[in-house]
Order: C-alpha cells, then sequence, then structure tokens
C-alpha cells in the first residue's frame, strides 16, 4: 500500500513546474569524490552538480524518480548558498518570498515522502552535510529573512507541494 502511495506522490511530482530550474539531460555517473573542504564543493564533470552529493544520492537512492527530485532540490540549494557567500547579491522583497515560498515547498514535500515512507532519507541532510555548509544556509535564510522585513504574508505554499517540483528533462 505504501508503495501505491509513494507511486502517486510521485505522480504528482512529475505532472508540475515551477520557479525552479530545469536542469537538461543530466547523467549521474559520480566518479570518485575528491577531498573538497569548500562550501560550495567541487563540480569536476560541469554537470551543475556537487561531486560528493552526486555519489551520496546514487548511493542513498535507488529510485530513479527520488534522484530526480534530489537534484532538483540541489539547485534550489546551490543558489541558496551562493545568497549566502556573495555580498553583491540584490535581495528584494518578491526574491526572499519566492526563495522562501521554494524552500518551504521542498521541506514540505520531503516530510510528505517520509510520511509515505519512514525510512526515506531527506536530500537536504546529504546536501548540507558539514557544519560549515549548514551554517551558511543559515546565514541565507537569515538574509531572506531580512529582505522581508519578518513579514511573511507574501510568502506562498502550495496545499500539495509536491506538485511545484521541476524534474530533470
Amino acid at each position: 500500500m505504501r508503495g501505491l502511495k509513494l507511486i502517486a506522490l510521485l505522480a504528482f511530482v512529475f505532472a508540475s513546474a515551477s520557479s525552479w530550474q530545469y536542469l537538461v539531460d543530466v547523467k549521474l555517473e559520480p566518479g570518485p569524490t575528491p577531498d573538497d573542504n569548500t562550501i560550495e564543493g567541487v563540480d569536476l564533470d560541469n554537470n551543475g552538480i556537487r561531486d560528493d552529493y552526486e555519489r551520496a544520492i546514487s548511493d542513498t537512492y535507488v529510485d530513479d524518480d527520488l534522484i530526480k527530485v534530489a537534484i532538483s532540490a540541489s539547485q534550489e540549494w546551490k543558489s541558496l548558498i551562493k545568497i549566502s557567500l556573495d555580498e553583491d547579491i540584490i535581495i528584494t522583497q518578491d526574491f526572499a518570498s519566492e526563495k522562501f515560498s521554494n524552500l518551504i515547498s521542498l521541506d514540505k514535500c520531503f516530510s510528505e515522502l517520509r510520511r509515505i515512507n519512514p525510512k526515506f532519507e531527506t536530500p537536504s541532510k546529504i546536501y548540507f552535510n558539514t557544519l560549515e555548509r549548514a551554517m551558511e544556509k543559515r546565514k541565507a535564510e537569515n538574509k531572506l529573512f531580512k529582505a522581508l522585513k519578518g513579514d511573511l504574508r507574501s510568502v506562498q505554499v502550495a496545499e500539495n507541494p509536491c506538485l511545484n517540483i521541476d524534474l530533470v528533462k
């Protein structure tokens, strides 16, 4: 029964479009993970996905649909890290609202997947796998919150957040 619920939920995921970035023709072929002590990480194959994350999701998820969801999410988190590290990025209220909407939708979607399958490991734990990365995530969220001036009324989260995920084409 859980398998059918997971398949139904993933069908909703594939039937949607949102403001998240699309990746085109991404092939996961993770090689050995290089030593990496940077916040942004290393992407030796230049496919837009941090190599250690690519390796970890390939090792964690056997279902292609979950791998695609994890790849999609990585693009949102990658932009979040850039917000934290790049002081020149101008953060408007609209931009902050959109980012928060996407981030909360991601979290709610992964919570739904975890509800269906309690053994599901959220990709955010895999992506923010060091204290430094987790701290940069928090720093970016604080910058976004500051741009909203504490007013979260503009943050819109879909009732069925998994519908808002764009997957790899």
